[in-house]
C-alpha cells in the first residue's frame, strides 16, 4: 500500500519544479517513477532527487511503495521504490507550475 503524510505546505525550487514536471509526464516503461529514472528525466544528482522526494511524500504530495521482491530478482536488480502523486499533490504540482513557472522563465531571460 502506497505511504503518504498529511502535510501540505512546500517550498518549490527550481529543482523542485523540475521534478514536478518529471512527475506529471508519463514514466518510461509505463511503470511509476522511481529515483533513477527521475535522475536521468532532470538531471539532477540523486542526493538533489532523494531530498526532494522526501519532502514530497512528508507534504502529501506523492506516495510510494516497494516494487515486487519476484519482479526485481527476475529483472536482476535490487528492489526499487515506486512514487507517485496523490490526488491533492497532483493538483497542487499542476497549480504550482502554471503559477510559477511564467515567473522563474522571467527571471530567467531578463539576465540574457
Amino acid at each position: 500500500m502506497p505511504r503518504t503524510s498529511t502535510k501540505q505546505s512546500l517550498r518549490i525550487t527550481l529543482q523542485t519544479m523540475q521534478l514536478l514536471d518529471a512527475l506529471l509526464s508519463d514514466p518510461p516503461g509505463g511503470t511509476d517513477w522511481y529515483m533513477l529514472n527521475l535522475c536521468r528525466r532532470t538531471q539532477l544528482g540523486s542526493g538533489t532527487v532523494n531530498r526532494i522526494l522526501t519532502r514530497l511524500v512528508a507534504g502529501g504530495w506523492l506516495a510510494w511503495y516497494w516494487e515486487d521482491e519476484y519482479t526485481a530478482h527476475c529483472q536482476g536488480h535490487p528492489r526499487r521504490r515506486f512514487y507517485r502523486f496523490t490526488d491533492l499533490g497532483e493538483q497542487r504540482a499542476k497549480e504550482s507550475i502554471r503559477r510559477k513557472l511564467p515567473a522563474m522563465w522571467a527571471w530567467r531571460t531578463e539576465f540574457k
